[in-house]
């Protein structure tokens, strides 16, 4: 059975959806820049960020979000940018490469578009991620500077508050499936060693 080929703004409005928890996890996780102590080195090699990157350039943004190339939000989503192979151009004298730019390749559980590195929506959707990272969001900003319709009907619902305790277990439940335990076995095994103390 063939996979349901899907319009890459329902793959970005599904995106836009998860910006709208307000305490949406957001992380930076590769950077094309190291850290050199005096500010960001540009080397175009994927860096994980340090924590001094996180602190905000002249007010407005941290290190991390102006050098960013991979991020994810929540769990699910992840949203990559990704260097265009360059042309190789011949003359008489020398050899160059011709930079072809970049795009953006984002992954959902509903599948997976690729987003040109002009298109106004998805350049919204990125900058919005990077804001929730450096804690600078404003989310109506957001919401009317959409364009598309399918984004901005996402989008532009209430956000929702999520419970913080809620996401630490949740991450707890998962932590302790990654190890292999079975949570309410762990619970019921809890409950009978309490039992005989």
């Amino acid at each position: 059975m063939s996979k349901v080929q899907k319009d890459k703004y329902d793959i970005l409005a599904e995106v836009a959806l998860a910006l709208r928890v307000q305490n949406q996890k957001v992380n930076i996780e590769t950077l094309d820049a190291k850290d050199a102590g005096y500010g960001m080195v540009y080397d175009n090699l994927p860096h994980i960020p340090t924590s001094r990157t996180k602190n905000a350039f002249n007010g407005i943004a941290s290190l991390s979000r102006l050098h960013a190339k991979s991020i994810k939000i929540g769990e699910d989503i992840s949203i990559k940018r990704i260097h265009r192979k360059p042309t190789i151009v011949k003359t008489e004298k020398q050899e160059y490469e011709v930079d072809n730019g970049w795009y953006y390749l984002v992954r959902t559980p509903q599948g997976e578009a690729k987003f040109a590195s002009n298109d106004w929506d998805f350049l919204m959707v990125w900058n919005y991620a990077l804001a929730m990272h450096d804690g600078t969001d404003r989310y109506m900003s957001f919401v009317k500077n959409l364009r598309n319709e399918k984004v901005e009907k996402a989008a532009g619902q209430p956000m929702i508050m999520q419970e913080p305790d809620a996401n630490k277990y949740k991450d707890a439940i998962k932590k302790l499936k990654t190890m292999g335990i079975e949570p309410k076995k762990l619970m019921h095994y809890l409950k009978e060693k309490g039992k005989e103390i």
